[in-house]
């Protein structure tokens, strides 16, 4: 059985659970962390590349600034 577990930051101290669940669930675990474009798998590299975080980031700047013609 395969399992995925996601989480906003790794190994935060107060989630201790999150730790237990990793190490004790029966199957393959794996561990992603982090958010939107900065999300990565445990023990692996980044999943988005660099130039795919920066491109969703000046696309997620754009896409907020409202539109001043009404």
């Amino acid at each position: 059985m395969n399992i995925a577990i996601f989480s906003p930051s790794q190994n935060p101290y107060s989630e201790t659970f999150i730790q237990a669940h990793k190490n004790f669930l029966p199957g393959n675990v794996f561990y992603y962390f982090g958010s939107k474009a900065h999300i990565q798998l445990e023990n692996h590299k980044p999943i988005s590349s660099k130039w795919r975080r920066l491109f969703l980031k000046a696309y997620q700047k754009s896409a907020n600034k409202t539109d001043t013609f009404s």
